[in-house]
């Protein structure tokens, strides 16, 4: 069965329909906090064929406790012209059926949907309360200097915010390393999470 969190964060999103706010853990954006992360000439999340991504999901029942924990393993495949652009062939656990594409453009980081319709999920470089579209969703950045500590250490990300009252997710995404963090809240409260436990940039 997809994970809830999985199926928001990768193509999924929105990366499905992929991603969330209400709870921050580190949002330094005032002064004195450490500076954004510095632009990534490789795009926010780098990406070549053998880069990859471990990431823990943690999932909550109604009560707070833990329902599921699992690891995720995102990993770059291969790269591929579709309609004259590069663009990134990404598997999840090694399941080749159902491929996400992903590439970075001078805006932002985007996926296709359908392997037709390119949608913008995080727009980079970005600036603090900015908002955007993607696909149906209003994503805003919330904070560029976010330090969060996650199994794999701590990092300074930008962070990104969707939703309302009812189900918003958070995601914390560090230029030049990737995914980081996410959160997806249901009426507020913690429904499920990904924490980066490894990664490998090639």
């Amino acid at each position: 069965m997809k994970s809830k969190v999985a199926i928001i964060t990768f193509s999924i999103f929105l990366i499905t329909s992929f991603f969330l706010g209400c709870k921050k853990e580190n949002d330094n954006t005032n002064s004195g906090a450490p500076s954004p992360p510095s632009p990534s000439s490789s795009g926010i999340i780098p990406l070549k064929a053998g880069n990859k991504w471990v990431l823990r999901e943690t999932d909550y029942n109604t009560g707070g406790g833990i329902d599921t924990t699992f690891n995720l393993i995102l990993q770059v495949v291969a790269d591929t012209m579709i309609s004259n652009e590069r663009w990134f062939k990404i598997i999840i656990n090694g399941d080749n059926s159902n491929p996400a594409y992903w590439t970075n453009r001078s805006d932002g980081f985007y996926e296709l949907i359908d392997t037709v319709l390119p949608n913008k999920l995080f727009k980079y470089p970005a600036s603090l309360n900015e908002s955007y579209l993607s696909f149906s969703d209003t994503i805003k950045v919330t904070s560029v200097s976010s330090v969060i500590t996650v199994p794999k250490g701590t990092f300074t990300t930008y962070e990104y915010h969707s939703g309302d009252i009812l189900s918003s997710y958070d995601w914390y995404i560090s230029p030049g390393i990737g995914f980081i963090k996410s959160n997806n809240f249901r009426s507020n409260v913690l429904e499920g999470k990904l924490e980066l436990i490894d990664y490998i940039l090639l």
